[in-house]
């Protein structure tokens, strides 16, 4: 039986009143995304709904800026979160911004922990006083269990890949590449990569690169996209090339966006890192009550993404693609709620829905 917050924060008074009487910390998360759907697709707006859950949760004081894509609107609104004085900035290295405005974190005195795209290794070494550590999605295996799931779903042998990676810079980027071709290197001789650009996330992007090779490589057996809206530009790029995406083309993003109604039903879409904000709140909220060292181990990687036909992801999506995210407990993972907190994973995040939402 799943009990209520007042249950909840009773009991765990009357274990400890002075750790659990205190309030959550203040957090400010700069966002590098917006607020809505945008030309990259769903993944920072979901980012930001299963926060603000978890924040309800666990009584975080949570606030969130939004740098839409923009490099100098980022540093913009890093120097006005340093105003605010928070407990804690929760930050991205969106194409490595933060590796050249880390001595501004530092002279601030703010604890700062970052989340999906840590900073460089080099960076890491330095004796950074203020850097608690990174949340990361293990993207490396996600690129791999990519094309290991292309490969199961199209027999023809060599597959004719293309693939279209996110960007050239940023971390998330770079390892779920590095997992796609670990991948084709593991298996020889049943792959052929016939050709790899970058999208740079969006949609529209990743149409006109498919497009042309559509034509020009025929036949194109699977599209390995590092997003979805990528890959859903590439498979309207598809049907227009005359291919038959239905019996012949196998496609596969990450992040669990909704899909149009132009991409066939069995799209593979591999998702579950978009809450990593999320659990890096129910740390930082850990560490503000005394119950989560984060500097001892410096960098936090989780083997978060699962795909859309597991059955965590089809416990999942329906709620998350409604914006239901008020649906899932986060306290069931916290320290902080219980003596023994579920296992930072999706199957655990689907565990948390009360039996009536299931």
């Amino acid at each position: 039986m799943l009990l209520s917050r007042a249950t909840l924060l009773v009991l765990c008074w009357l274990v400890n009143p002075c750790l659990y009487a205190a309030p959550g910390p203040k957090v400010l998360f700069i966002n590098p995304g917006s607020a809505q759907t945008d030309h990259t697709g769903d993944f920072w707006g979901a980012t930001s709904g299963l926060m603000r859950a978890a924040a309800e949760d666990l009584d975080v004081d949570l606030h969130i800026d939004y740098a839409q894509r923009d490099r100098v609107q980022m540093v913009a609104l890093l120097h006005q979160a340093i105003k605010k004085r928070p407990d804690y900035l929760l930050l991205v290295n969106e194409n490595g911004v933060l590796d050249q405005h880390w001595p501004l974190l530092e002279r601030a005195a703010i604890p700062y922990f970052l989340v999906n795209n840590d900073l460089t290794a080099a960076l890491q070494g330095r004796q950074l006083r203020f850097y608690l550590g990174a949340l990361c999605a293990d993207l490396a295996d996600t690129g791999y269990q990519m094309v290991t799931a292309l490969l199961a779903a199209n027999h023809r042998r060599p597959l004719r890949l293309l693939a279209i990676h996110g960007d050239r810079h940023s971390s998330s980027s770079i390892q779920r590449s590095q997992g796609m071709l670990q991948a084709i290197n593991q298996f020889p001789g049943q792959i052929e990569l016939v050709h790899q650009d970058y999208g740079n996330w969006s949609e529209a992007q990743a149409y006109r690169v498919a497009f042309a090779l559509f034509k020009r490589l025929a036949p194109i057996d699977a599209v390995w996209a590092a997003n979805d809206p990528m890959a859903f530009g590439a498979v309207r790029a598809a049907r227009e090339a005359g291919v038959d995406v239905l019996n012949h083309t196998r496609f596969a993003g990450i992040n669990w966006d909704q899909k149009p109604a132009h991409v066939p039903a069995d799209y593979i879409s591999f998702g579950g890192h978009m809450a990593l904000g999320s659990l890096a709140l129910v740390m930082l909220d850990e560490h503000f009550a005394g119950l989560r060292d984060l500097q001892s181990q410096p960098q936090i990687t989780l083997p978060i993404s699962v795909s859309n036909q597991s059955a965590a992801a089809k416990r999942l999506m329906p709620f998350m693609q409604a914006g239901q995210y008020s649906a899932l407990d986060f306290r069931l993972l916290s320290r902080r709620y219980t003596a023994e907190p579920l296992p930072m994973r999706i199957d655990s995040l689907a565990a948390t829905l009360s039996l009536e939402m299931q």
